[in-house]
């Protein structure tokens, strides 16, 4: 510790020399050694301070470090207030089902305005918690920010609608689904759904000679040009029963073959049950929704002996691709009395519903849109595109008329006209696509054809379509 401290002192001696060369006497020596010991960290400081200025100085001069060192040196301003453009602060609520009740920042709303009738909600400037509850289901929250921070808003408010000359007001949607029911209520209501489907099953008789379907696993499938064989002939007559079974698949990723509508309606999957959008503010009280069925066949004896049980509406299909696409969807109105569940089923029988939804036709659609169109032999074999309409009676088990008709484009050249009109019928009866008129046949030789029975029958369905 001694040698340190002699190290130091040493390190602060001073050597003063006068200029006319000779020794400094020893009182001025001493004097300047304790000047330097006096004020030693001072200096230091000092020097550092001073060698920092120097150096930001330098730094000062680069147009990076400048902008930095205004934002750190300069006082900051008040941030000026965001642009409220006209209409950022309006807003409608709608909700499927719409028996609940909404909270904006805990204060409730007892009526939701009706769009395009009622005023829009105006909010304040800021940050807003909406809450949305509709017993049985669990609550829904969201924020929503006026004007609108995308970083934080979580609301889904992906539409408008005009409210006034170049003034649109956003549109807050909250949706229910099967997911946001607790685990009893959920169950419940599953088995509502199916009890009220039990409820529509449908009879009819298979004539003898008649096709019907056999399941895709059965011995009897076959391939066969053109389209494979997957049905047998009725030796005797039969009972046919349609039935229709709920499909659930709560797995958010879940997703189903085949074109829309399958178990799709406007993009969004409807395993877990999709709102229609339409909304009746007389019928406040009901849920409308789209859920997915698939319809499926039975074929017993006339004394109960059962052939076939659980047999697809496609199981051609089935059998080709080893896929099923028969799934379909079917509209159900929904009521919940606080303390039961209560279904009824709306059976589309023809396009002229508001959601052209049938069940019962789900099948013979895929069936006329999959196949290549064929050649047309009054337009020189050139592909023949057709607009096909379907249809179904008053009792489901007895089929579905596909009809079809030449599409017409305004910007092509239009295919010559013929006397009588083009029109292709396609029965499907009892899981089984037939050629319903000379046309279908000429056109798809290699399906089977519509006996004299089937054909009029298919003419009498097609008295169905467009209120005819």
């Amino acid at each position: 510790m001694k040698e340190q401290e002699e190290q130091q002192r040493d390190d602060l001696d001073i050597k003063i020399t006068n200029l006319d060369g000779t020794e400094p006497t020893g009182a001025a020596q001493s004097r300047v050694r304790f000047f330097a010991r006096r004020y030693k960290r001072p200096l230091t400081i000092a020097m550092v301070v001073m060698t920092a200025l120097a150096i930001l100085l330098i730094l000062v001069n680069t147009s990076a470090v400048r902008e930095l060192a205004d934002k750190l040196l300069t006082r900051p301003t008040p941030a000026s207030t965001a642009i409220l453009y006209p209409g950022a602060d309006l807003f409608y609520v709608q909700a499927f089902p719409s028996w609940g009740q909404l909270t904006i920042d805990g204060h409730a709303y007892a009526r939701l305005p009706v769009i395009q009738v009622d005023a829009p909600l105006q909010l304040a400037r800021g940050q807003h918690t909406l809450v949305w509850s509709a017993a049985p289901f669990q609550p829904q929250q969201c924020i929503l920010s006026v004007p609108a921070n995308f970083l934080v808003d979580t609301c889904s408010d992906k539409s408008a609608v005009d409210v006034g000359p170049d003034i649109s007001a956003y549109i807050v949607s909250f949706s229910e689904s099967l997911t946001l029911l607790p685990l009893n209520q959920r169950s419940a209501l599953i088995k509502a759904v199916q009890a009220e489907l039990d409820m529509r099953q449908s009879t009819e008789i298979v004539q003898t000679g008649e096709l019907y379907a056999l399941p895709a696993s059965d011995s009897a499938c076959k391939p066969a040009p053109g389209e494979p064989h997957c049905y047998a002939v009725a030796g005797q007559p039969l009972q046919a029963t349609l039935r229709f079974k709920l499909v659930t698949n709560l797995a958010s990723n879940a997703t189903c073959s085949g074109p829309e509508p399958g178990c799709t309606f406007m993009g969004q999957s409807c395993y877990a049950f999709c709102p229609t959008g339409a909304s009746d503010p007389g019928a406040a009280s009901i849920w409308n929704v789209l859920a997915v069925v698939l319809p499926y066949w039975s074929f017993a004896t006339l004394d109960d002996h059962v052939l076939e049980s659980d047999v697809p509406d496609d199981s051609l299909w089935d059998f080709e691709t080893g896929q099923t696409m028969d799934v379909s969807l079917m509209e159900f109105h929904i009521t919940w009395d606080n303390q039961a569940w209560h279904v009824d089923v709306v059976m589309n029988m023809n396009v002229t519903s508001f959601i052209p939804l049938n069940p019962v036709c789900a099948a013979a659609q895929n069936m006329v849109q999959l196949p290549e169109p064929p050649a047309n032999p009054d337009d020189g074999g050139n592909p023949l595109y057709l607009q096909w309409q379907n249809a179904s009676g008053d009792v489901a088990a007895a089929g579905c008329v596909e009809v079809g008709k030449p599409q017409q484009y305004a910007v092509f050249t239009p295919t010559p006209t013929r006397t009588p009109p083009l029109v292709v019928y396609f029965l499907q009866r009892f899981g089984v696509m037939l050629a319903a008129n000379e046309e279908a046949h000429r056109l798809w030789p290699y399906w089977p054809v519509a006996n004299t029975f089937e054909q009029h029958l298919a003419s009498q369905l097609a008295t169905n379509m467009n209120g005819n």
